[in-house]
């Protein structure tokens, strides 16, 4: 049984651990050659709720924050969500997005937002599976192992 539930500090190991897992070329422009600080630092300046299994452990989370620090802005989420490759396709992300969905409805959110890389066809396909619509594609946005990469822009309205 899987249960999701806010982040704390002791679950950051094993985030950490599914960053380095999921995170690649393929979906993020971001290498780990680039990141700087102690892995996983950020997560203690946004909010995170966790996928947790019958034994405890971490399988996946999502991270999420308004769109920007500009008031204007505090109707909208953005959000990034990681599932350990060990337990992907168990429904897990989408627990995930369900209970951020849940929590969005309670805090008067109107939308919740995600980029995706164009190179990554199955996160698309989940993502629409879960309601979610492309509102944009920002064309050759990155470039990524010599190659410039479209970066689309999803959105759930609440």
């Amino acid at each position: 049984m899987i249960t999701v539930e806010p982040f704390r500090k002791e679950n950051l190991q094993q985030i950490v651990k599914i960053d380095n897992q999921v995170w690649n070329p393929t979906n993020t422009p971001v290498t780990n050659a680039e990141k700087t600080g102690t892995p996983g630092d950020h997560y203690f300046n946004t909010n995170v709720l966790v996928a947790k299994n019958e034994d405890n452990i971490v399988v996946g989370y999502i991270e999420y924050n308004t769109s920007s620090k500009l008031r204007a802005a505090r109707f909208t989420w953005e959000f990034g969500i990681g599932v350990d490759p060990n337990f992907q396709h168990q429904h897990i992300g989408t627990k995930l997005i369900e209970a951020l969905k849940d929590k969005a409805i309670k805090q008067n959110i109107h939308k919740i937002a995600l980029r995706v890389f164009s190179t990554n066809p199955n996160a698309i396909a989940f993502y629409k599976k879960n309601g979610f619509t492309i509102e944009g594609t920002l064309k050759d946005e990155f470039f990524v192992d010599n190659h410039f990469v479209d970066d689309i822009r999803m959105s759930y309205f609440i």
